[in-house]
């Protein structure tokens, strides 16, 4: 839901970082291919490790039944929302 112009501005910036790499189709001059880097693909997987450190911390702290009723109430949160 970005405009043209703020896709520019946030690819730049994202290649400026060296989190991607930007280059032109060889077929359509129009087309241009963003692709991520390796630096880009570590970034990603940090990102993911932490993440998955960050709910295991959350979720740790909860019995089993707690868990449970997290579970069914995360579930009814989010089908109710796809159903809407």
């Amino acid at each position: 839901m970005l405009t043209s112009g703020a896709t520019t501005i946030m690819v730049n910036g994202l290649k400026e970082a060296g989190l991607i790499h930007r280059f032109r189709d060889e077929k359509d001059r129009r087309v241009v291919w963003v692709e991520t880097s390796e630096k880009g693909l570590r970034l990603v997987e940090q990102i993911k490790q932490k993440r998955l450190e960050v709910w295991k911390e959350m979720l740790d702290n909860l019995t089993s039944e707690e868990l449970g009723q997290w579970l069914n109430l995360t579930r009814k949160i989010v089908f109710q929302n796809k159903q809407g």
